[in-house]
């Protein structure tokens, strides 16, 4: 892969502090807290056009890491930087749709659901998170089925329902019309 480089990049796992900057922590082993570490380690040392995505896209992984698996999340984050080393994008184009679309949609949206407790005195709720997917069938306008239904999500058989994937990842918002609509607000 080392060929197909071209324009070098300082990764966030190489750019650690503290007690680990010498633990040779692979990028793949990162969490959360470390990558937006080295991440803003990176960010203070590079030039304004790859400060700002690095930036742009920081802010939106973190969105994403409301409602997504952290490794959804991460892949998302490592195909970016890939992208942008393999000179097939560059910093200055804010738009990573297609690769949240080739990521994200094959993960569980990670919701919460508030459930009330059943109480003689008085009511009590809990927050406990639930998951939810979206029909990709439905989202392509080629689904039959109407309502919620099993369908494959990446290798593994789900619950889906017919909401636009696109303002979900957008807007954390639940419409029922398909992504390809016009009436969707991102459609292009």
């Amino acid at each position: 892969m080392r060929d197909s480089v071209v324009t070098q990049l300082v990764w966030p796992h190489t750019r650690l502090e503290y007690a680990y900057v010498s633990s040779d922590l692979p990028y793949g082993k990162l969490d959360l807290a470390l990558l937006v570490a080295g991440e803003l380690a990176v960010i203070q040392a590079v030039g304004t056009a790859e400060r700002e995505g690095r930036t742009r896209l920081l802010q939106r992984l973190m969105y994403f890491s409301k409602d997504y698996t952290w490794q959804a999340t991460r892949n998302l984050h490592e195909a970016a930087l890939l992208e942008v080393e393999r000179g097939v994008r560059q910093w200055n184009n804010p738009d990573y749709r297609d690769l949240e679309a080739s990521i994200l949609y094959r993960h569980p949206l990670v919701t919460t659901a508030v459930i009330r407790q059943p109480s003689t005195q008085s009511a009590q709720y809990t927050v406990q998170p639930t998951k939810k997917y979206f029909c990709l069938e439905y989202n392509r306008d080629s689904c039959s089925h109407t309502g919620s239904h099993e369908a494959r999500v990446g290798a593994v058989i789900q619950t889906v329902d017919h909401f636009c994937a696109t303002c979900w990842m957008r807007d954390r918002a639940i419409r029922d019309h398909r992504e390809i609509a016009v009436s969707c607000p991102y459609h292009k």
